[in-house]
């Protein structure tokens, strides 16, 4: 009885912890967004079209902010946050 025990506890122990492994993998899925736009902005290219346009900034900005906010949503109807 104690093995049964045991095992019951360890599934809820696993299954809690799968949740807090999707949480971790959502959050790092959404930062993975700015992560890549901005570190292309990071490489210091000497001609980037885009630099040149006075909106490019916000524009980009915008575009990561969008991007995460439809991911974030997305991840939290299917339960991973």
């Amino acid at each position: 009885m104690l093995i049964a025990a045991m095992q019951v506890h360890l599934t809820f122990e696993t299954v809690r912890q799968n949740d807090v492994v999707k949480g971790l993998a959502g959050w790092g899925a959404i930062l993975a967004i700015p992560t890549m736009v901005f570190s292309w902005y990071g490489m210091n290219f000497k001609y980037m079209p885009e630099l040149d346009w006075p909106y490019s900034y916000p524009v980009v900005v915008g575009v990561v902010l969008f991007g995460s906010l439809i991911l974030y949503k997305r991840l939290k109807r299917n339960g991973w946050l």
